[in-house]
């Protein structure tokens, strides 16, 4: 039958990513396809075991690296004493690990890996591998491929020595073809050198000797993840010193040194022009601020998945004020004729609402940038006629719960979450708050079923791609590593957060602010249709966000609502839970994501999470040497190309539509979300 059908179409569409998967790892080497080597090294480049590798070997092992499936509990890998042949990383299931006289010692899980040692040092197998789950999955290299690959990359690796010292590291990468093949031997004209390591004034001298200035090369990608990056090693003052050493050593790499910096000032925006350090060094020197004039101010377009590179006029000092107000619900921002809302400086202005444990409160008026102890609190207990040595700041969630600000947090208008209100109390008043009325205030039902759910998913993702597009690509490195060790904020990102949330919310709102079983049906089936306009918009940040909430406890719990949906509607949510599905970790969203042509709004909760993991387990340095392979692939992971183009004609509710879709009022609190859902469809008896 048709819905038989439709099940089965559905059913093989949740399997497709780990089927292609699975069909390129058990073709030979020589018979995997481009896509298929770069489909795999996506999933290995977020596979903790493998993470000490270079990018070198890892692209190598995609070549060789093959598929193991063992269906029964109980199946022997290798024994103890065996000669070690491979090394194995699983992929998903569980092994026992047994030693002679001692029995199971531990058992290993996803992710983990074993039989390394073995195939390193050449010597015989330390244990007993025995699968304890069935259907477990591996990942296998040979020794003797892996073996062959190493002595291969250490082959092509140059290394530049002083004093007997390596100080810069550089390996050899093979050029695609105009096919797109890779090149089989490397010879002078098909290959390129990447840099692996070496310390900061070496990687830089290396950039700017072989940089071409306005010519889009290898070298250009270098020194953008160079300039985008560096302060996770080092600092403005010391670049600024070798900078203005290297300009006045000679004409060598002086025209380097002026198109670096005018790279710099582009890439950086208004942090490069608000960097005291930066201001200090361009005035040291007059020819030096001559020379950079003298050179036009292009906007090169750069390596394209970078975030926001924006041109200098944008975002830049002297920007009009933005006031933020922080009240009972959701922060208002103000809106742009041109482009929606408006990024945000650390210069500009914010509207703090603080109360007191009575309900009365104050405001205080403070750059975005200010913190909670030096300037937040005294600004306020100033109004106050109060000690600030005595209060806190605390903010109270809708739900009631409590948290302390660290007094050294920034953009706390940006950071407080959805429908919280900011306290001044001491620690005395702290226990009281949760005896307060939460911020939430009464919100009532919509009228959405009129709204064209094509066109508010558009205004939908018009807005998520200016939230986006605000942010600067900074900010996430600066979020990543902590913000308190950087000068700047990161407050368009926590808008985005921010967002995300609110979305998230919006569908459990909505369906159960409506009584009728009828008009629940009708909203359900509105949130999946615009979950499929989104995805069709390629705003995989709104699609995840919408699904999460169509899945929230609130929603699934309906049983009356979904039986009487129509079935086509419930494989459409199955078939969005599998791109859903955090497992291996988030293995179906990613290949789904590779299989499209491109991405407008990623999923920025998982592009943070691999940030993470890239920042924390990644040295920065190696071996007193900065680790660039580290900065070259966190940056893989900021990947946004495309706007959103004027895809839909301008119809008489596009205004009402756009704020609907902009404002959006949303519960936050759980347990009224739950309880209004028990309240419009009582449990079954």
């Amino acid at each position: 039958s048709e819905e038989e059908l439709v099940s089965a179409l559905a059913d093989l569409k949740r399997k497709s990513p780990d089927a292609m998967f699975r069909s390129a790892l058990r073709k030979l080497p020589e018979h995997r396809t481009a896509t298929e080597l770069e489909m795999i090294y996506d999933e290995i480049l977020h596979i903790n075991a493998l993470k000490e590798l270079s990018n070198e070997i890892k692209k190598q092992l995609t070549k060789v690296i093959q598929f193991e499936f063992h269906q029964q509990v109980g199946t022997t890998l290798f024994h103890q004493g065996d000669e070690g042949r491979s090394w194995y990383v699983i992929l998903s299931g569980v092994v026992d690990v047994l030693i002679h006289g001692k029995g199971v010692v531990c058992s290993l899980h996803e992710g983990d890996d074993f039989g390394n040692l073995a195939i390193v040092n050449d010597a015989p197998r330390a244990a007993t591998i025995v699968t304890a789950q069935p259907n477990c999955q591996f990942l296998r290299v040979e020794k003797f491929d892996f073996v062959k690959i190493l002595n291969e990359v250490e082959a092509k690796t140059d290394r530049l020595k002083e004093h007997g010292k390596d100080v810069l590291i550089l390996e050899k990468n093979s050029l695609k073809s105009r096919s797109g093949s890779m090149a089989d031997t490397l010879t002078p004209s098909n290959y390129k050198y990447s840099i692996a390591r070496g310390t900061v004034d070496k990687i830089l001298e290396h950039i700017l000797r072989y940089i071409q200035p306005w010519v889009l090369t290898g070298m250009e990608d270098s020194m953008e993840d160079f300039i985008i990056t560096y302060k996770l090693f080092t600092d403005s003052k010391h670049l600024c010193e070798y900078l203005l050493k290297q300009y006045r050593a000679g004409d060598s790499l002086k025209k380097g040194v002026v198109y670096f910096v005018v790279r710099w000032s582009h890439i950086h925006t208004y942090i490069f022009h608000e960097d005291p350090d930066i201001q200090s060094f361009l005035k040291v020197d007059t020819n030096f601020i001559k020379h950079i004039s003298e050179n036009p101010m292009v906007a090169v377009s750069g390596k394209p998945g970078l975030l926001n590179r924006r041109s200098s006029n944008n975002g830049t000092s002297g920007a009009s004020q933005v006031v933020l107000t922080v009240g009972t619900s959701v922060q208002r921002y103000p809106m742009s004729k041109q482009n929606g809302a408006e990024p945000i400086h650390d210069s500009d202005k914010v509207l703090l609402k603080i109360y007191d444990w009575n309900n009365t409160y104050t405001t205080v008026k403070l750059p975005i940038s200010a913190t909670v102890s030096f300037q937040i609190i005294a600004a306020a207990c100033e109004k106050l006629s109060n000690s600030p040595s005595d209060f806190k700041l605390v903010e109270l969630h809708e739900n009631h719960d409590t948290n302390e600000i660290p007094k050294r947090q920034t953009s706390v208008a940006t950071a407080v979450s959805l429908n919280s209100r900011l306290y001044l109390t001491t620690t005395g008043d702290h226990p009281y708050l949760v005896n307060k009325q939460s911020a939430s205030k009464t919100i009532e039902a919509s009228h959405m079923e009129t709204v064209s759910s094509l066109e508010i998913a558009y205004h939908l993702c018009k807005h998520n791609w200016n939230l986006m597009n605000n942010i600067h690509i900074l900010e996430f490195l600066f979020k990543t590593c902590g913000g308190h060790k950087f000068k700047w904020t990161t407050s368009n990102l926590n808008v985005m957060a921010r967002r995300f949330n609110q979305l998230a919310y919006w569908p459990p709102t909505e369906i159960c602010l409506c009584a009728n079983i009828n008009k629940r049906v009708q909203l359900l089936r509105k949130f999946i249709k615009w979950d499929t306009y989104l995805k069709m918009y390629h705003d995989m940040f709104g699609f995840m966000a919408v699904m999460i909430g169509i899945g929230n406890q609130a929603v699934s719990r309906l049983h009356d609502t979904w039986d009487k949906l129509p079935s086509k509607y419930r494989k459409m949510v199955q078939g969005f839970e599998g791109i859903l599905d955090p497992s291996r970790n988030h293995r179906n969203y990613r290949l789904f994501v590779a299989s499209t042509e491109s991405t407008r709004i990623p999923y920025f909760p998982l592009i943070m999470k691999d940030l993470t993991f890239m920042q924390e387990g990644n040295d920065t340095f190696k071996d007193d040497l900065v680790n660039f392979e580290k900065m070259v692939i966190t940056l893989l992971d900021i990947n946004v190309t495309t706007s959103v183009d004027n895809l839909l004609e301008t119809t008489k509710t596009a205004g009402t539509t756009k704020k609907y879709a902009i404002t959006c009022p949303v519960i936050t609190n759980q347990v009224v979300l739950n309880e209004m859902s028990n309240t419009v469809e009582p449990k079954r008896t």
